[in-house]
Formats: C-alpha cells, structure tokens, sequence
C-alpha cells in the first residue's frame, strides 16, 4: 500500500514526464491518461482529485495537501512533494531528480554550514563594503560614482571566500554596472557623501547580509545558530530560507520574515547562487520617494 501511496506523490510531483514516472525507490510507473500502471502490475485510476488504488481504497488530493491512506499528508511545493518520510521529488525541465533521505540531510547541513560561514565573514571585522562610492575632486560633496578599483577588489574577494558561485558575482557585478550607468544619468538625486544612505535601493537600511537592523543576542554567536529550511531540492540546486536560530529559544517575531536564499552545486560544494538582498529587479528599481 506504501508503494502506491508513493507512486501517487510521485505522479503528482513529476506530472509523468512523458509517461514514465519515476518512483522514490527507483522503480517506475506508466501513465496513460488517468490510469497508472504500477511497478508490480497494478493499476491506480485518477478520477479529477480521487485516486482509486488496486485495493479499492482511495487517496484524496486536497489543494496542495495529499491525503494518504494511513491518515499521513503530503504536500506539494511547486514542483517538490514532500511525503511524510521527508523525502523531495523535484523536475528541472524534463529531467527528474529524487534525492533520498539521506543524502537530503547531508546536504541540508552542508548548506546550512555554508550560510552559517558566509555570514560570520560577512559580519567579521573586515567589513565588505559593497558599495565603494568616489569623489572626482577632494573639495566635492556629491559622489561621482562607483570606484571600480575597489570594485574589482571587492569581487576578488568574493571569489576567494569559496562562498559564492558565478551565479551570484555575476549579478552582483551587473548590479554595480547598471547603479553607477543609472546614477551617472541622473536617475536618481545625487548621493551627498556625508548622508550615510544611498538615494537606491541597494544596501539602503538594512543589512542586505541578513535584512536586519539587529540581531536577536550577541552572545553565544548569533551567526553559529541560523537554521535552514529547504523549500525545493534536487542534486544540482536548492531553494531555501533562513531563521535566526536556535527555533525553541528565540522569540517568534524575529522570524516573521525569513531570509530567502538559493544554492547551486558547483565543482562539487554547494555555493551561494542567490540572495534575497541582492535581487537585480529589486535593488535597480527606481523608489518613489
């Protein structure tokens, strides 16, 4: 009965890829139409949110919650089913990777050292200024520019901390780009450089590390408890959030906004492909003040 049960969440993770969909335990079920042809000869039939098992009883998709036979629940996230094992089902175009629990764990915890990391380096006392703004001449007030000597130099050392994956030093340079095309052309008021906020978006308040103005405690590390959530899986990336941690001991509101972040396998360790306070869209976007 398990095995039905998993054949269904497969089927609705995966959509039938063609019309073969492949099970969690690596055997396959056919899909023709509404009916699926289980691994060991049996039949489910899918009747709109009604899934009639060989046995005659049925499992019952509600939304995105899929409620299985013996009273566990599913549930779906986009393209991911999380069963009640824990285990991830996830489609990257027409290819379907099904991480097992373990290897699940293990990269769980790989990826949540690796925030854990990357923000005690970002909040070390070798601050990393992203934004190295210049004066043409020593007597201006307004700022002229990005100092793109500094620039360079900030993107080296991005690249040296072994945290951050093309992905996101390419983004990140392109945000510099564009902010100092778009500052030079007036989109925004000029920058007076003894105001400590830049007239955009980007690094405007906020840490853009952690979207935060404070921090829960000081003490322990604060950075050494972030915990992890994984939204979506598979071998290759990750989307995930972060919470100031540890969960059963900090206050509720601290949490009320997750950090958003995503991960990419690459030459062979997960790095840092996205966050949150680095979004292109967001931080080139024109404020109306």
């Amino acid at each position: 009965m398990r095995n039905l049960l998993l054949i269904f969440v497969t089927a609705l993770a995966v959509n039938a890829v063609g019309q073969v969909i492949v099970n969690p335990d690596g055997t396959h079920s056919v899909q023709h139409g509404s009916v699926i042809v289980n691994s060991d000869g049996t039949h489910s039939v899918k009747h709109g949110n009604i899934i009639v098992n060989p046995d005659g009883t049925h499992s019952v998709i509600s939304g995105n919650v899929i409620v299985n036979l013996d009273g566990t629940h599913s549930v779906r996230h986009g393209n991911v089913t999380v069963n009640p094992i824990e285990t991830h089902i996830a489609t990257v175009g027409n290819t379907v990777t099904i991480p097992n629990e373990t290897q699940i764990i293990k990269d769980k915890e790989e990826i949540q050292n690796l925030i854990r990391q990357m923000l005690n380096w970002a909040w070390s006392s070798e601050h990393f200024n992203p934004m190295p703004m210049m004066l043409d001449n020593p007597d201006d007030v307004y700022f002229s520019g990005f100092d793109f000597v500094k620039h360079e130099a900030n993107i080296e050392r991005l690249r040296a901390t072994g945290f951050f994956a093309n992905e996101f030093i390419e983004n990140f340079n392109r945000i510099i780009l564009t902010l100092d095309s778009m500052y030079r052309n007036n989109t925004w008021e000029k920058w007076h450089y003894r105001n400590g906020f830049p007239p955009f978006g980007f690094d405007s308040g906020a840490d853009i590390w952690c979207d935060c103005q404070d921090i829960p405690f000081d003490y322990p590390n604060v950075w050494d408890y972030v915990e992890v959530e994984i939204i979506e899986i598979d071998n290759y990336r990750a989307s995930l959030v972060w919470r100031w941690g540890p969960l059963d001991k900090v206050h509720p509101g601290w949490n009320e906004r997750p950090y958003r972040f995503r991960t990419v396998r690459e030459e062979g360790k997960w790095k840092i492909a996205y966050l949150q306070e680095f979004d292109f869209e967001k931080v080139t976007k024109v404020w109306e003040w």
